[in-house]
């Protein structure tokens, strides 16, 4: 591993705010999730982790 690199399980949370991707790619979403069933409550998930870092 490298330096920096944390290890997601060791967080009690299994989340950390780390970039894997190179600089060069920029902040890419890959998944965006709907306001419907299961996807609204992943949603409000994900925005609770990354914050306002989208």
């Amino acid at each position: 591993y490298a330096k920096e690199y944390q290890y997601v399980h060791d967080f009690p949370e299994g989340f950390v705010l780390q970039e894997y991707f190179p600089t060069s790619l920029g902040r890419r979403v890959y998944y965006r999730p709907t306001q419907r069933g299961y996807e609204k409550i992943l949603g409000e998930r994900l925005s609770l982790l990354w914050g306002e870092r989208k």
